[in-house]
This record gives structure tokens, sequence and C-alpha cells, in this order.
């Protein structure tokens, strides 16, 4: 993941993310989940929180939807967390299996 940020769980990353495991499933790959040194992701757009709305509600439920798949995906979900998980970023890190994030 790299929004050229700090990886905001927004309606794009979500879709982009749920995109390459589209493609994984198709390939029966393992899928490795990372962010920019030192930034996993800082989670949900907060501007877009803030505003409210059907935006936000539709970023919330989409990010969660996103951990049930990770939680549930047929194959392994490895997340290489290099740094910074905050708030949906860090149930990203927990929804992979087989992994204990490391202290930073």
């Amino acid at each position: 993941m790299d929004d050229g940020k700090v990886n905001v769980m927004s309606v794009e990353m979500l879709s982009a993310l749920n995109g390459a495991l589209d493609r994984a499933a198709e390939d029966r790959a393992v899928v490795v989940l990372t962010g920019t040194p030192g930034v996993f992701s800082a989670g949900f757009d907060l501007a877009v929180l803030k505003a409210g709305g059907e935006a936000a509600r539709k970023m919330v439920r989409m990010g969660f939807e996103l951990g049930y798949r990770i939680l549930s995906f047929p194959a392994p979900v490895v997340v290489a967390c290099t740094g910074h998980a905050i708030a949906m970023g860090v149930f990203l890190v927990l929804a992979a299996r087989g992994e204990t994030p490391l202290p930073v």
C-alpha cells in the first residue's frame, strides 16, 4: 500500500486492495500486504469520517468487509508491518493469519 502519505483506508485504497485479493484468489496465491517504510496504515480517512454521510458509511463498511475477507481468505495473508498501524490499519494487521506483528 502506498498512497504517498500514510496509507489511509479510503474507498480508493480499499477498492484497490479488494482488486488485488481478487487477482490473488484467481491465481491461488499467498498474499503479502505491506505499507511504506515506517507506516503500514493510519486507518480510515479522517476527512471522510468527519464529513459523515454516505461516503463515511461506505468507507467503514468496505473496511470491515475487507477485514472479514482477509480473515476468511482461502490462502495465507501475511502482513509485513514495518511501522505504524493505527485504527483500521491495526485491524488489518490482526486479521492476517499466522503472523505476529514485530515490535518496532
